[in-house]
């Protein structure tokens, strides 16, 4: 796409990464065991992380940024404080997953948002909006297929589908909270761009 920074094409990878990364791990390495499932589930980290070196030396954003910042410094300080308070309940995957989600995330949209460009953005939006069709069709045909079918199979064998009233329920890489809160993550950050 033309205009497209290598920092946009960054962050536009880890959107379908973060999205595509739970379908990898069932369908593409079913069999595989935690070290090989741990690739596909870090590799989104990976490309933010490149987002985040390509946007070095980009353009800096409006002062409104500043104050941006300084929120971000405020929120930070508050979820450190309370989870020091917690800590001994959390799981340590989980908790660096978590703090990865509520802490790092928002710095890196405001670190990577300023140097990104109006063909970044559109990039970004296409990305964001294919995945989240591409999220909803899968979804609504994993509700329909029989639980037995490839689309539904869990990453633990041991595990099946859930089926009530002969559809499923809870299923499948794209009912994944995960999936949904990736969406969710990548379009704050395409919104602090936009800002």
């Amino acid at each position: 796409m033309k205009g497209v920074s290598f920092a946009g094409s960054a962050l536009a990878a880890a959107v379908v990464l973060g999205v595509s990364e739970g379908a990898v791990r069932k369908w593409v390495l079913p069999d595989a065991g935690p070290a090989v499932h741990a690739v596909p589930y870090f590799s989104k980290d990976v490309a933010i992380a490149a987002a985040v070196y390509f946007a070095r030396g980009g353009r800096r954003g409006a002062p409104v940024l500043g104050g941006i910042r300084d929120l971000l410094a405020v929120g930070t300080l508050l979820i450190l404080a309370g989870t020091l308070v917690v800590l001994d309940g959390f799981a340590p995957v989980g908790a660096v997953v978590s703090l990865r989600n509520i802490v790092v995330l928002p710095w890196v949209a405001w670190l990577v948002g300023p140097a990104l460009r109006q063909a970044d953005v559109v990039l970004l939006c296409h990305a964001i909006g294919l995945c989240a069709v591409a999220n909803a069709f899968v979804g609504e045909s994993q509700f329909f297929l029989p639980r037995e079918h490839v689309l539904n199979q869990q990453t633990n064998s041991i595990q099946e589908a859930i089926v009530d009233v002969g559809r499923v329920r809870a299923s499948g890489t794209f009912a994944y909270i995960g999936g949904m809160s990736s969406l969710c993550i990548a379009a704050c950050s395409a919104g602090s761009a936009l800002a």
